[in-house]
């Protein structure tokens, strides 16, 4: 009987377990790909010439990643954090100054980091085992 007790303990632990991971990975996704939207529209603005709009983009980018970061940091690596943070605080100064190569640059740096997380956070089997 007590073996079924514990049996039972570590099923519902890992089952608890499974369901947060899979939650975690869906938000993170859900967030990745919004901020990745918001980029390529700072891309498209960026491109057109339309750089007050780019920045304000940019900058509505930012506050979206600042409001998730607050909660990927639980999960993520620290330092990928900080990449994205270091990324950003140069594409805005390149925005600020108009110098769309830097810019873009930096752009799709960002889109890389974010989709780079995308892929290495998902719940994989071969992940587990």
């Amino acid at each position: 009987m007590r073996t079924m007790r514990t049996i039972i303990a570590i099923s519902v632990g890992f089952a608890i377990l499974f369901g947060i991971s899979l939650y975690i990975t869906k938000e993170i996704n859900y967030s990745s790909e919004t901020v990745q939207s918001k980029l390529e529209q700072v891309e498209m603005l960026i491109n057109s010439d339309n750089w007050d709009e780019a920045v304000i983009k940019t900058n509505e980018a930012y506050e979206y990643w600042s409001k998730a970061k607050e909660w990927w940091a639980i999960a993520l690596n620290h330092n990928t954090l900080n990449s994205i943070d270091v990324a950003y605080t140069r594409l805005q100064q390149f925005n600020n100054t108009r110098e769309t190569p830097h810019s873009l640059a930096e752009l799709n740096t960002l889109i890389i980091l974010f989709k780079d997380i995308a892929k290495s956070e998902t719940l994989k089997l071969n992940n587990i085992f």
